[in-house]
């Protein structure tokens, strides 16, 4: 799986996003040229662990958002087209609270989903 970083020269100061593969032996700055090694082996599979747990926070806070409107849906919808087909209080609230609920792990999961990125000085 190839990783997205930003990369950003001592020399010149620019700083560009680039996807590095486990097989590039060096990084090259666009800018100057200046050249150094690629990433160890291991910062390079730390780095990957990372961002592959981030996509699948970043999926599980789709999902959750797609629970919201769904559960909204519900709430607002016609009671007819419930499957109890009775208007409940109860029902009603359920709804709304487990709307918000899904909500607020949504933006918790999309927050922890886009916090960490990385840089690499060459």
């Amino acid at each position: 799986m190839a990783i997205n970083v930003q990369v950003r020269c001592s020399d010149c100061g620019e700083v560009v996003e680039r996807t590095l593969n486990q097989n590039d032996t060096e990084i090259i700055c666009p800018e100057c040229q200046r050249n150094m090694p690629s990433l160890s082996k291991e910062e390079y599979r730390s780095i990957e662990k990372t961002q592959g747990s981030q996509k699948l926070l970043g999926i599980l806070s789709i999902a959750f958002a797609i629970g919201v409107a769904v559960m909204l849906f519900l709430y607002i919808g016609d009671p007819k087209s419930w499957i109890s087909g009775a208007k409940s209080a109860v029902a009603d609230s359920m709804f709304l609270y487990g709307a918000a609920a899904c909500l607020l792990v949504s933006a918790i999961l999309g927050f922890l989903s886009a916090r960490r990125e990385y840089v690499v000085e060459i």
